[in-house]
């Protein structure tokens, strides 16, 4: 294809050369009728400071329902960086690192956060999607890693660092079920199973298959 043949697009806006059979297919994809979407509830977390304006998007409603149901931790992160719409079409809160601890405080920093997980504003979150780092270190309440479970919705961790925790079998498979993990640092912990047996080493290792440093 010589560069003259080329077609370049600029969304929204066109700019370049279309074949008519291009041109009917685009037209066939219009609509009048904006993308409606049906509010899902969520934690009282305060995101933005304005209500999402209802947009008129230039794809038919199964596309863009497609987009959102299958979209990725990487492409939410840019849906919502491009419209505050799109957070509120899936209300899931995406966070960077996660730092629970005894001593620390509920901040806010680089797509990240902080807490003692005792915090009302941390208490009601959910949906969270960790997406890098974990660490949970806690030595008066051995079952806050258990009690903050629920908030979360989904785990791509690349490090987890746990100490003086006690969860289940189920709880770390979902920590690790993302097989991403490099550095997996455990202190003064312990990993049941549904019958109170300690988890098989082969069990603990299977979804480590990047790790690079276990301790």
């Amino acid at each position: 294809m010589k560069l003259r043949d080329r077609v370049f697009i600029f969304f929204p806006n066109f700019c370049g050369k279309l074949s008519d059979k291009a041109k009917a297919a685009m037209e066939e994809m219009k609509y009048s009728n904006p993308y409606v979407f049906k509010v899902l509830p969520s934690a009282p977390v305060t995101i933005y400071n304005s209500p999402a304006a209802t947009q008129v998007l230039p794809f038919q409603d199964s596309l863009l329902h497609y987009i959102l149901t299958n979209a990725s931790e990487n492409v939410l992160k840019k849906l919502y960086s491009s419209c505050k719409y799109f957070y509120f079409a899936k209300r899931k809160l995406l966070c960077h690192s996660l730092y629970i601890g005894k001593d620390l405080k509920l901040k806010y920093f680089r797509n990240s956060m902080s807490s003692n997980g005792e915090e009302l504003e941390f208490l009601d979150m959910d949906k969270l999607i960790v997406q890098n780092t974990l660490v949970v270190q806690h030595s008066e309440n051995p079952n806050l890693l258990h009690l903050i479970f629920p908030k979360l919705e989904a785990s791509s961790l690349r490090f987890l660092r746990i100490k003086s925790q006690t969860f289940s079998v189920n709880e770390y498979d979902f920590l690790t079920s993302g097989r991403k993990i490099m550095k997996l640092d455990f202190e003064n912990v312990s990993i049941f199973d549904e019958n109170g047996e300690p988890i098989v080493f082969e069990h603990f290792l299977y979804s480590l298959p990047l790790a690079k440093y276990i301790q």
